[in-house]
């Protein structure tokens, strides 16, 4: 659902074009026709790519896309925030940094908008190695311990690559990350001491299961989780 103004992106043909309302309207139904309306998901649709991701393929992973705050919230996030709306169940974080801030670590994005003021209750995504490019390419953490400590700290579930196997580092050098399940919503709370018992239960067992960055998905609506696969 990403708004194609730049031809030198190299995805978009794959978009509804540079009107965000029919952006939105096209990509609910898409969603919807993915999710269904039952009491279980027939497959769990994610909105992508969060946000502003459509610059210069050639630096897409360094790139910083500067929008100010009328075309930031008249153009890139209305498709976002309706999907939200809609129930969509996953959202995927960019590669590009928004206003200096990685899209997949942006307090702004993530907490303000899309937990905070879109109440988004689901899971985050990153791009994949999108949380690599944090030391690597935009420079704004020093190592992949920082990066995955960034990242957990803002809000992502998932790690669409590697960098989460450093997570036990980061927790070990206090990076400031307390809790693995923060963005948890309350109801879940029997889940969420399932999966402690079973991550944290012992070091050995904890690193094995979060080095494939997994923390589950949502599989029935109202907040239940169940396993769910995910496709890409």
């Amino acid at each position: 659902i990403n708004i194609f103004r730049d031809p030198r992106w190299g995805r978009g043909q794959e978009t509804y074009g540079e009107d965000p309302y029919l952006t939105s309207r096209l990509g609910c139904a898409f969603a919807k026709g993915l999710q269904g309306d039952g009491d279980y998901l027939t497959v769990a649709a994610c909105a992508k790519h969060f946000a502003v991701h459509s610059g210069p393929e050639a630096i897409r992973h360094s790139f910083n896309a500067e929008a100010n705050p009328k075309d930031l919230w008249e153009t890139y996030l209305p498709a976002f925030e309706a999907l939200v709306e809609e129930g969509v169940e996953a959202v995927m974080g960019a590669y590009n940094r928004v206003n200096g801030e990685p899209c997949c670590g942006s307090p702004t994005l993530m907490k303000d908008y899309l937990r905070g003021k879109w109440v988004f209750k689901f899971h985050f995504v990153s791009d994949c190695w999108a949380i690599r490019d944090f030391h690597e390419n935009h420079k704004v953490t020093a190592n992949s311990t920082e990066s995955a400590a960034l990242a957990l700290n803002t809000g992502c579930d998932v790690n669409h690559g590697f960098t989460y196997e450093y997570i036990l580092d980061a927790l070990r050098e206090e990076y400031g990350y307390t809790r693995f399940y923060e963005y948890d919503p309350e109801e879940d709370e029997e889940y969420g001491e399932r999966v402690e018992g079973m991550y944290y239960g012992d070091g050995t067992r904890r690193a094995e299961n979060m080095r494939h960055g997994m923390r589950g998905g949502y599989g029935r609506r109202g907040g239940s989780r169940g396993g769910m696969r995910m496709l890409y």
